[in-house]
């Protein structure tokens, strides 16, 4: 009786054992390459958002922008993203593209519940608005900003300043000297609010002129310029339409009825173009009287 043992195949064996090798040192390769790339994106998003904040820092706006939508593209998870946004949006106001600035602060506003973001958001798109001339959406974000809770008091007063600040240009006197009351006496701006204040009240002394008086002295040519203060404007006015109106009248005396009709035509024009060149005059008086006033209230 013959007794057979059967042993395995060492080729079996090699592979085998050469296949568990290799899966092994892959296991500790990819262990390896995962905590390289960590360590890689770790260093590469500090990079990218310390690189940003010296690029607003030194006022090179447009370039951090760039650095700021990386950061957003590459690391949209990271705590620091809503704070990215906001430097967008401040980095457009500052390099004065007020229309990009507004339109990525209605990003940020769709998609951030934070209220220290919304409160930086809503100040700087406010700021955009009133650079615009649009007093109106101004007023409407920093009275935003007023409504939010759990707000730093800094970012209540400088709304109440710059709420102010807007109300004058829409020459609510009264309301603007109460929002600048409203800072708060241990803030930085209590100064300066209270001394815009007592000041915002005198806007109701401005001089003014008024149009339609303007309008009825122009009647008399060149009277309505006189009444706004423009003397040397009154007496050209009174000259020119006065030799027109004679020179129409004393030719049609003397038959001319041809030359009449042409300085007719002519006169009619200058005439008109007095009365509603006075009328103007009233509301450029009344612009300068209130650019004039502001002036005074220069702060940000």
């Amino acid at each position: 009786m013959t007794l057979c043992l059967n042993f395995p195949d060492k080729n079996l064996i090699y592979g085998s054992s050469m296949r568990k090798i290799v899966v092994s040192l892959c296991c500790v390769l990819l262990l390896f390459s995962s905590r390289v790339t960590h360590c890689q994106t770790r260093e590469e998003r500090e990079r990218i958002y310390k690189f940003a904040n010296v690029l607003f820092e030194s006022q090179e706006f447009y370039r951090a922008i760039t650095e700021y939508r990386r950061f957003i593209e590459y690391f949209p998870d990271d705590y620091r993203i809503n704070n990215a946004y906001v430097r967008i949006v401040e980095s457009y106001f500052y390099g004065e593209r007020y229309m990009e600035a507004l339109s990525w602060s209605r990003k940020v506003l769709q998609t951030t519940r934070q209220p220290e973001v919304l409160a930086r958001v809503r100040i700087v798109a406010g700021d955009s608005y009133f650079k615009l001339g649009n007093y109106g959406s101004a007023i409407k974000n920093y009275s935003a900003v007023l409504e939010l809770n759990g707000i730093d008091r800094y970012y209540l007063d400088l709304s109440h300043m710059k709420l102010g600040l807007c109300l004058l240009h829409a020459e609510n006197w009264r309301d603007a000297s109460s929002e600048f009351g409203k800072v708060n006496v241990n803030s930085s701006y209590f100064e300066k609010a209270q001394l815009f204040s007592k000041n915002a009240l005198r806007g109701n002394n401005l001089k003014r002129k008024t149009r339609s008086i303007a309008g009825l002295l122009s009647i008399i040519p060149g009277l309505g310029y006189v009444y706004t203060g423009n003397y040397q404007t009154g007496i050209a006015s009174f000259i020119v339409n006065g030799l027109l109106i004679w020179g129409t009248y004393d030719s049609f005396r003397k038959g001319n009825k041809g030359v009449g009709f042409v300085l007719g035509f002519f006169g009619f024009g200058f005439y008109s173009g007095n009365i509603y060149g006075s009328i103007n005059s009233a509301a450029r008086y009344n612009e300068r009287q209130k650019v004039d006033f502001l002036v005074t209230f220069q702060w940000f």
